[in-house]
């Protein structure tokens, strides 16, 4: 059986991962960077995880945007 995934298909699937991993994605922007390797690097996905923009009020103009990545590293079958 061979299951193909389009880029799309890849980036929703690595949000459901991260969200089953508990943790919350609720009102956050998931952004996922897919990149082939080479040799022993194999294919990899930067996934960054932040809060979006919300217009500066005079209460919260200290704040900062708040920003998580993870990497997970996939290495070729050999």
């Amino acid at each position: 059986m061979k299951i193909h995934l389009n880029q799309e298909e890849i980036q929703k699937a690595l949000t459901e991962y991260i969200n089953n991993q508990g943790i919350n994605l609720t009102g956050k922007a998931v952004d996922v960077t897919l990149t082939a390797g080479r040799g022993s690097n194999g294919h990899y996905a930067e996934i960054t995880i932040s809060t979006p923009e919300v217009p500066d009020t005079e209460e919260d103009s200290d704040s900062e945007e708040e920003q998580q990545a993870i990497n997970f590293e996939f290495a070729e079958d050999e």
